[in-house]
């Protein structure tokens, strides 16, 4: 017998992947928040959470949620690549 999982579900459950991972990267910067390390996590769990709207879309408002978290994993992303450019340029 084959277990069949809909796409649905497969997309949910990668979006909420996304989301945890986005708040473990947080939790962790905002009890820590001098670390340049957990920024950088911190940054990528943004551009994590960015993602999860092309993920998994929702019906509504799915253009703006698709445009806003495109915004914000490149804004992510960009700042992630300029901190780790002023890291190993020496702050």
């Amino acid at each position: 017998m084959a277990l069949h999982i809909s796409p649905t579900w497969i997309r949910w459950t990668l979006a909420s992947g996304l989301v945890v991972a986005w708040l473990y990267a947080f939790a962790a910067w905002r009890s820590y928040p001098q670390g340049a390390a957990t920024t950088l996590h911190c940054l990528f769990g943004f551009a994590a959470i960015g993602f999860a709207p092309w993920v998994a879309p929702s019906l509504r408002w799915s253009r703006l949620l698709r445009f806003v978290g495109a915004a914000v994993s490149f804004i992510a992303l960009a700042l992630a690549v300029l901190l780790t450019d002023v890291l190993r340029n020496g702050l």
